[in-house]
């Protein structure tokens, strides 16, 4: 039965050749990256080792807490691939090139992506970049290495620019394509109108990731738009006078403002905690969407405070939670008031570092070895927070 089990709970990463890509081929690099993500992993929160991601990189089943690492680095690595493969700069000398070269990527990977054969052979580049020395074609390889950063740029510069683009296309696409027919006129705007639309029609594995190497591939695959796909759609927006245009007009361009009561949840554990909280947002005017945005930080938390603190007049509620003992069904109660309390850096809208240890503690999840299936994660309540001068924030424990 744990066998059975066991194999249920595996799944086979198919994304690493991609992922591998993005590292220049190092399994090394990708397998630390993909630690740090291990580490934020609610199932996980550990390092993993490196023998288990690499098996998950090739190919090879793995525990699902496991495979959902690697689909977040996946997924990180294609959202913003600059942070994991921004080509370095090239030094002037051969010898300060060599330790920035190897630091990047293998001696092969360089040959291979500057196209060397005609400068130098395999065995004789390998061993330039073992030892001290400037070759005699360093000039051309410089000049390759210089180009292919250029173009490497400009290719992440393109990526990042479609991957918003592609986020905000339908919030937007009245007032990009408005824009365009009111300076280029009705066949420009028409065309940008299908092109905007196109990704909707992006192919269900059409996303591909930046290949350092090949800076020039396709981001996004496209299925055959007809006619009808998006003339229609065209049509109806410009009789109602492109509704959702925004205006180029950053006044005020910036504001400061105190937002209301919104949920905390984690991205894992979706239901698993709840807690009301009052955000504060500085927004600056975003040219790319017209419109003030900025980021939010979390000011005050709405927390519960063990019954024994309660205030005269404050009212008294009461969980109950699920155990079972020698099989039998037996409820518990803990009492609790709700407080206010301002937020400190251990409080984040999607994660909370204190949650995850009470989580550990409900389940004998201590020492991190046990797997708790997510649905009984669902079941979990917010932990009381104590008062304790000592330790402002615990100790903490399972209602």
């Amino acid at each position: 039965m744990k066998y059975q089990e066991a194999k249920q709970d595996v799944e086979q990463f198919t994304g690493g050749d991609e992922v591998l890509r993005v590292f220049r081929g190092s399994i090394t690099k990708a397998v630390e990256a993909g630690q740090k993500f291990a580490l934020d992993h609610p199932r996980i929160q550990k390092k993993v080792t490196y023998e288990t991601l690499r098996a998950g990189l090739k190919g090879e089943t793995v525990r699902v807490p496991t495979f959902e690492t690697l689909v977040d680095l996946h997924c990180a690595i294609d959202e913003e691939p600059r942070a994991y493969c921004e080509p370095p700069a090239i030094p002037e000398t051969f010898d300060e090139f060599r330790k920035v070269a190897l630091e990047y990527a293998s001696n092969v990977w360089w040959y291979e992506t500057l196209g060397l054969a005609d400068l130098v052979k395999p065995a004789s580049w390998q061993a330039q970049l073992s030892r001290e020395g400037t070759p005699r074609a360093w000039p051309q390889v410089r000049e390759r290495a210089v180009e292919w950063r250029e173009k490497a740029l400009k290719a992440l510069d393109a990526w990042e620019h479609r991957l918003r683009e592609k986020k905000h296309a339908r919030e937007m696409i009245d007032t990009w394509v408005k824009d365009v027919l009111d300076k280029e006129g009705e066949i420009a705007a028409r065309a940008e109108f299908k092109r905007l639309k196109q990704y909707d029609f992006i192919e269900y594995s059409g996303h591909n990731s930046f290949d350092p190497a090949k800076p020039d591939q396709e981001q996004f695959t496209f299925a055959e738009m007809e006619e009808s796909d998006w003339l229609p759609e065209y049509q109806e927006r410009l009789e109602a006078g492109w509704s959702r245009y925004r205006p180029d007009d950053p006044e005020p361009d910036r504001v400061s403002r105190r937002l209301g009561v919104a949920n905390f949840c984690d991205d894992y554990l979706v239901t698993a905690w709840a807690a009301d909280c009052e955000f504060e947002r500085h927004e600056t005017w975003d040219p790319f969407l017209r419109c003030l945005s900025g980021p939010e930080r979390v000011v005050r938390i709405k927390v519960k405070r063990d019954a024994r603190h309660a205030l005269e007049g404050e009212e008294i509620l009461r969980d109950k939670t699920k155990k079972y003992v020698d099989g039998r069904r037996v409820d518990e109660y803990a009492e609790y008031v709700w407080r206010w309390r301002d937020a400190d850096e251990l409080d984040t809208r999607v994660d909370a570092e204190v949650r995850d240890k009470a989580i550990k503690l409900g389940f004998a999840m201590v020492d991190g070895t046990v797997e708790t299936p997510r649905e009984l994660l669902r079941d979990v309540v917010q932990p009381i927070e104590q008062d304790d001068p000592q330790c402002p924030r615990g100790p903490y424990t399972i209602s």
